[in-house]
């Protein structure tokens, strides 16, 4: 209902509220009138993936207010929905059809006096298929959390018609983002390359846009690129048909991403444009078919190196998760693996408190995965790689969520040699809030370790280098406790 062109007709004083359905809002649209200042403020109450991640740009804003769907829950909308439901339950009861029935169907055979009509197997098992329950409106599809038990390499080129007629639309895709003008309007202010990887097809393509001028092409870019994107030919399609939420496909590891994670987030402003060019290329060439048909290749199995260090990383996190300080899906922890311009680390969005060994990462020292269709790694990867290049003798980093070392970090108070473990520490080095996931983030925390193996951030938490994962863990838990001291004296 709230599109771009909507949007330009409000005032520049005026407040966009939305206290009932994301999907009312285009959501990128409304991002770039609030960043232009073309309208004074928003108030959301409602977003595109709930709850929005941390990072997410709307949370940014200076000029956004952000509940956690929780506006509508008044005392006159309980009592009005109360009142709904006791006149359903009255009808029902007069033997009446109600007004809001979910299943109409189920109607037709109800009966009070009857037992409930039991399904057969069959239908249980076609029930069971179907996506579960969405968290929000444009949530389209739910995945189990659950990985596959380790992260599968690429197969050369995938073959048969399915591919090339995959092919044939990424082509025309890419010829039409390097063609047409739908992205110059956003390539003024911007310098941002996108790496995309197709690992089930063999196959890549990549778009620049710079200095006001958008390019594009099949294959590797020309130069590094600022956001790599790895995801199957499927999700590919589905992002940019409308059946995938990329942001939602990220967050449950379908789509891994690596680089700098704000202009990776700068893809959702103009999202609908690509989807534009994608559809147009697609009704061209046509349906590719059964894109989830395009597999890939059964991985070697890891060598007993990488099995014991992940297998000690999934021990110290369960250690730290039971401590309080990692939460469920917040902190990360790495290793140096066998290689040491390679690590090991935790997943993006994975329940911290269940880990297991093949959920792991495996990563260069700049941040980019090493395994075409495993999970995403932790957001905050470009963080610890920083910490490994100023700290080379360090073989574990842990990012922890600590809550007094938060605390400590927030309130301005010094660290102080408080006990003979606290001794060994000068007063840590702390920074200021900067956004998660990004490549400033990652230059901050790399300074401060230049002259200590622990930094303090405001908002964000402990992050701490070690010479091995225990000593890093240990690091952890002596400065949470020596914070916890001295916020009690």
């Amino acid at each position: 209902m709230l599109d771009a062109g909507a949007l330009a007709r409000m005032k520049p004083d005026a407040c966009l509220v939305n206290t009932a359905r994301a999907a009312l809002v285009d959501e990128a649209a409304l991002l770039a009138a609030l960043r232009e200042e073309r309208l004074a403020g928003a108030a959301l109450d409602v977003f595109c993936v709930e709850p929005p991640a941390s990072d997410d740009p709307l949370l940014a804003l200076d000029n956004v207010i952000a509940t956690p769907h929780v506006g509508g829950n008044t005392l006159d909308v309980a009592t009005h929905q109360g009142a709904i439901l006791v006149a359903e339950l009255q009808r029902l009861v007069r033997a009446e059809r109600p007004h809001h029935l979910l299943n109409p169907a189920a109607f037709d055979a109800f009966d009070w006096s009857q037992p409930r009509p039991a399904a057969d197997l069959a239908e249980i098992e076609r029930l069971a298929r179907r996506p579960g329950p969405a968290v929000s409106d444009l949530q389209k599809q739910k995945r189990p959390a659950s990985a596959p038990s380790a992260p599968p390499p690429p197969t050369p080129a995938a073959t048969g018609a399915v591919a090339e007629a995959m092919r044939k639309v990424l082509t025309g895709f890419v010829e039409g983002i390097a063609g047409g003008d739908a992205l110059d309007r956003f390539a003024a202010d911007r310098d941002v390359t996108l790496h995309f990887i197709v690992s089930d097809l063999g196959d890549a393509f990549w778009f620049r846009l710079r200095d006001g001028e958008v390019r594009a092409a099949m294959g590797n870019p020309d130069a590094e690129p600022e956001v790599e994107l790895r995801l199957a030919a499927d999700v590919l399609d589905g992002m940019f048909t409308g059946r995938v939420n990329p942001m939602q496909a990220a967050m449950e590891g379908r789509l891994s991403f690596s680089g700098d994670t704000a202009k990776a987030m700068s893809l959702q402003e103009f999202q609908e444009d690509l989807s534009y060019l994608y559809r147009e290329a697609r009704g061209t060439a046509g349906d590719p078919g059964d894109l989830t048909s395009l597999t890939l290749a059964t991985p070697a199995a890891p060598g007993a190196d990488g099995d014991d260090v992940r297998t000690e990383v999934v021990q110290v996190v369960g250690e730290l998760y039971a401590q309080q300080l990692i939460t469920a899906t917040g902190g990360n922890v790495s290793v140096r693996a066998s290689s040491d311009d390679e690590l090991w680390i935790t997943p993006s969005q994975l329940f911290k408190g269940d880990l297991h060994p093949a959920a792991l990462v495996r990563i260069d020292l700049e941040g980019r995965g090493l395994a075409p269709g495993a999970r995403s790694a932790s957001s905050e990867r470009l963080m610890h790689c920083a910490a490994y290049h100023v700290r080379p003798e360090a073989r574990a980093v842990i990012h922890a969520h600590a809550p007094n070392a938060t605390i400590l970090a927030n309130a301005g108070l010094p660290f102080l040699p408080i006990s003979t473990e606290a001794a060994f520490f000068t007063d840590l080095p702390r920074i200021p809030f900067v956004m998660p996931g990004t490549a400033a983030l990652a230059e901050a925390v790399a300074e401060a370790l230049e002259e200590s193996w622990a930094v303090l951030m405001q908002n964000h938490g402990l992050l701490v280098a070690g010479r091995s994962l225990r000593r890093a863990a240990d690091m952890v838990e002596i400065i949470e406790r020596s914070c916890e001291i001295i916020l009690g004296c």
